[in-house]
């Protein structure tokens, strides 16, 4: 399996941007409470989440679709906050995978050595 990893301040937004999907992961779970079809919303959420912390970049380009998805439904409903809130994730998520770069593996010395 490939490893990734992010200079300082790519690390910093994948954190910010980690946050944010927890906080939404956790208002689908509330949610998921009240009616169980949210149930999916937090699966997804909670998904996405993962996705991010262990830097995978299909994780990245989802959260690009539907943030993008959400900013034409909430300017379309004319709620500005969803807007500016899903506008920051594609910020942050276009940045991160812009500077995520995979790592070498290090040849095993005992394997050149034989």
């Amino acid at each position: 399996m490939k490893k990734f990893a992010l200079p300082p301040r790519a690390s910093l937004a994948n954190n910010i941007l980690i946050l944010l999907l927890s906080i939404s992961a956790l208002m689908s779970l509330l949610m998921a409470l009240s009616n169980p079809i949210f149930s999916i919303g937090f699966i997804i959420a909670f998904a996405l989440t993962v996705g991010v912390f262990i830097k995978h970049p299909a994780a990245y380009a989802t959260i690009m679709i539907v943030s993008f998805i959400g900013i034409a439904l909430a300017l379309k409903n004319t709620n500005i906050i969803d807007a500016i809130i899903d506008a920051l994730c594609v910020g942050l998520a276009l940045y991160i995978r812009s500077n995520l770069y995979v790592l070498k593996e290090q040849p095993d010395e005992n394997f050149h050595a034989q």
